[in-house]
């Protein structure tokens, strides 16, 4: 996943699918539940601090069967307005591999 003009350093990072940890257990029950509700317009995954949100959608991003393109926003603290929050989601959306060219 590229980084578009203007977007760097955390702000890149924040956009970029995580590196899965050396030791990660494979799940793939779990990637198959992905794959089941990806089917639909938005999927939404949550769940408590530490339970593996990210490391299970992380891994689906690698080995799941998705409908098309996957953008990815890591949500922290600064992201506490609605501009920060659908800035990053344009800046996301901003490297997709779409035909005809990036999102705009």
């Amino acid at each position: 996943m590229g980084s578009p003009d203007g977007v760097t350093g955390l702000a890149a990072a924040r956009i970029s699918v995580p590196q899965p940890p050396s030791s990660m257990l494979i799940r793939p029950h779990l990637t198959r539940l992905l794959d089941e509700a990806t089917r639909r317009p938005l999927t939404i995954v949550t769940g408590g601090p530490g339970t593996g949100k990210t490391t299970a959608v992380a891994e689906w991003t690698r080995d799941g069967v998705f409908p098309g393109p996957v953008a990815w926003v890591s949500l922290a603290r600064f992201l506490s307005t609605p501009h920060r929050v659908w800035a990053a989601i344009a800046a996301a959306l901003e490297v997709l591999p779409l035909p005809g060219g990036p999102w705009r």
